[in-house]
C-alpha cells in the first residue's frame, strides 16, 4: 500500500491503527515551508492530550518519516494576536490591580489577580488555537517541533535518544531540505476510537480495557 518500500507511509499507518486497533486517523498534506497553515490544527490536537503525529515525504526519492511528539508556542504571542477586545480589556484591569496590591504590599492580592490574569491568558489562547484550527495561520511556522527519528535502532536509553539528530526540537525551516516538499501528515484521533461490541473484543485490548467496559455497563 502506499508504494513505499523502505519505510512505513501513511497510507499503512492509517490501515493499521484502523485494522488493529480501530483507531480513525485525519490525513492532510502541506508542503515544508506552509506548516504554519495547519499550526492551529496540531496545537488543538496536542492541547487535546493527542498522541504524536505522523509526517512523510520524499526526499532525493526516497520517502523520510518522522514524528512529532510535541510542539512549543509563545502563548503571550497567541494571545496577543487574538484580537479578543473585550478579554484583552479585563487582562488589562486585573494587571492594574494586581500592580496597585504589589504598590500596597498586599501580595497575597497581588498573587490572586496574577493567578486571575494567566487563566484570561489561558482562554485567550485556547480560543485563539480552536480559532486558527482550520488552518488560517500565516504560512512560515512560528513555532518548535519536538522530532522524533523513527530510524533509531540503538540501545533504548534516553541519553542516546535525547538531545541529538535522533530527537530534538526543530524549527520548520530546519526539517526540510527543500521548503517545497510535499509533506503528509497523519493525526490519529485515539480518543475516537471505536471499541465495538465486548463480543468481538481481539487479545490486544487486554484484560484491564474490557473488565472496565464491562463495569461500566453494570
Amino acid at each position: 500500500m502506499g508504494g513505499s518500500d523502505t519505510a512505513l507511509g501513511t497510507d499503512e499507518a492509517t490501515a493499521l491503527l484502523a485494522t488493529l486497533y480501530r483507531v480513525p486517523c485525519a490525513v492532510f498534506q502541506s508542503t515544508g515551508e506552509r506548516i504554519g497553515a495547519h499550526l492551529g490544527r496540531m496545537a488543538v490536537h496536542f492541547k487535546d492530550g493527542g498522541p504524536p503525529i505522523m509526517m512523510t515525504w520524499f526526499e532525493s526519492g526516497l520517502l523520510q518519516a518522522r514524528t512529532i511528539l510535541g510542539m512549543e508556542v509563545e502563548k503571550d504571542t497567541l494571545a496577543r494576536e487574538t484580537g479578543d477586545s473585550p478579554m484583552n480589556l479585563r487582562c488589562g484591569e486585573l494587571t492594574a490591580k494586581k500592580n496597585a496590591c504589589v504598590e500596597a504590599q498586599d501580595y497575597a492580592g497581588a498573587a490572586k489577580y496574577k493567578e486571575e490574569i494567566e487563566q484570561a491568558k489561558a482562554a485567550l489562547t485556547d480560543q485563539y488555537i480552536r480559532k486558527k484550527s482550520a488552518g488560517t495561520f500565516a504560512p512560515d511556522a512560528n513555532a518548535s517541533f519536538l522530532i522524533l527519528d523513527p530510524r533509531y535502532s540503538g540501545p533504548d536509553e534516553v541519553s542516546q535518544i535525547a538531545g541529538g539528530e535522533w530527537c530534538a526540537w526543530k524549527r520548520a525551516s530546519e526539517l526540510f531540505r527543500d521548503p517545497k516538499s510535499n509533506v503528509t501528515f497523519l493525526i490519529a484521533k485515539a480518543g475516537e476510537r471505536d471499541t465495538g461490541s465486548l463480543e468481538n473484543f481481539a487479545c490486544f485490548d487486554g484484560n484491564e480495557e474490557r473488565a472496565q467496559l464491562t463495569s461500566g455497563q453494570n
